[in-house]
């Protein structure tokens, strides 16, 4: 939808916790805006919080933490509130400035108001049609406990993982879960690898990250992925068990990493 004079293409769309959003946006004038989102919490039928990541190709990157809220008034009628909160306020400027957020809000919202009516034509002619339930998912939540950036920054290369959105303890509307110095520390990660959805903070900052008794399993399609992920993971920390051929993989391996995080390094068997 969008803007008037907008259209949009959808690559997934992923309606649960920890799912992705990918869609690009076509402008009246030719540009391109590609946007990846991941859903951060979804209450039906209250509310959708949402991280997001977009730009104009070619343009800067801008991100931002989306909360959509639905409130009934009137009876039947239903009340969108948007708010969208930036990790700095020029970033907020940049984009009301840049992209017209404000008015390109008001807009999409008015097309979204006179689409709803053709929604509900639709439905009605097709009573057995259903809106599934999210799946249920369980995401990770690392807590590096002061160490998250370097954290970030090391799987990054290690295995690729994808940052979507970052905010420190200074840009965090509620500043009462700062702690002294911590101003400059993660509050809150969301990352992907592939289609998982992971999650990191600093939490207390106190340097001294602990997961014991879990681990984190790796599954890459093919040995020399496995061997090129299992040795960038394995620096700077200590392998449990070495990469091989098991009965249940032909490669397969253990490692902790210089954050006390134990790995599974696994390439599911072929039928």
């Amino acid at each position: 939808m969008g803007p008037a004079g907008f259209s949009t293409t959808i690559e997934t769309m992923d309606v649960r916790v920890g799912g992705n959003w990918k869609h690009v946006m076509h402008g009246p004038d030719g540009a391109n805006y590609p946007n990846h989102s991941v859903f951060q919490e979804i209450v039906r039928p209250e509310r959708i919080v949402y991280s997001h990541g977009g730009h104009r190709e070619g343009g800067p990157g801008v991100s931002f933490i989306s909360t959509w809220t639905f409130d009934v008034v009137e009876g039947s009628k239903t009340k969108v509130t948007i708010r969208m909160e930036f990790p700095t306020a020029d970033e907020r400027n940049f984009v009301v400035k840049e992209y017209g957020a404000i008015e390109g809000g008001k807009q999409t919202l008015e097309r979204l108001g006179e689409f709803l009516p053709q929604l509900k034509n639709i439905t009605s002619t097709k009573p057995n049609m259903t809106t599934p339930h999210p799946t249920p998912s369980i995401n990770p939540y690392l807590n590096f406990d002061g160490r998250c950036d370097e954290a970030l920054e090391f799987y990054k290369k290690a295995i690729g993982l994808k940052v979507n959105m970052l905010m420190r303890f200074k840009e965090a509307p509620d500043k009462s879960m700062m702690t002294p110095g911590s101003e400059e520390k993660v509050m809150h990660a969301s990352c992907t690898f592939g289609t998982s959805a992971v999650m990191a903070s600093d939490g207390h900052c106190t340097g001294k990250p602990g997961f014991h008794g879990i681990n984190l399993s790796l599954n890459v399609a093919d040995a020399a992925t496995a061997e090129k992920c299992f040795n960038a993971l394995a620096q700077g920390g200590k392998i449990e068990m070495p990469l091989g051929k098991t009965f249940f993989s032909p490669a397969f391996g253990m490692l902790l990493d210089r954050f006390g995080i134990m790995w599974m390094v696994h390439v599911p068997a072929q039928p």
